[in-house]
């Protein structure tokens, strides 16, 4: 079984607890659950893509697993950032701190996180040529 949507389904539950605090100012909790899903859906692709590619590759698992945790961070960096710009217009870069901060940092720690706790399942999943 192809465990990248766990994975990202994790990370976005680790996201979502970690925007909680925000529920006392509803406007910008919804905006970030919105702008945090509609650019959560590429991401799920992009690391979709990658983790099926490199599990078509004759290469080490180990190798394999230290390249998914990158990509899987660098695309996470990408959505966030990408949804923070969104979320400000690409105004007020310097006084959006909740926009470019926080909302990435802990976009990238579920992901980091996510991809941490499923270790194990992408190390076995590479290994199989044969459900790849």
């Amino acid at each position: 079984m192809n465990p990248t949507f766990l994975i990202w389904l994790r990370a976005l539950g680790i996201y979502l607890i970690g925007i909680v605090p925000l529920l006392g100012v509803p406007m910008i909790f919804a905006m970030a659950i919105i702008y945090g899903g509609i650019w959560a859906l590429p991401a799920l692709v992009l690391f979709w893509l990658m983790v099926r590619l490199m599990a078509l590759q004759a290469i080490r698992p180990k190798l394999g697993y230290g390249i998914t945790l990158i990509w899987g961070m660098l695309v996470c960096f990408g959505a966030t950032y990408g949804a923070a710009w969104q979320f400000t217009n690409g105004h007020e870069v310097m006084e959006a701190y909740w926009s470019f901060i926080y909302f990435p940092g802990l976009a990238l720690l579920g992901t980091f996180i996510s991809l941490l706790l499923a270790r194990k399942s992408l190390l076995a999943y590479y290994q199989n040529d044969d459900e790849a």
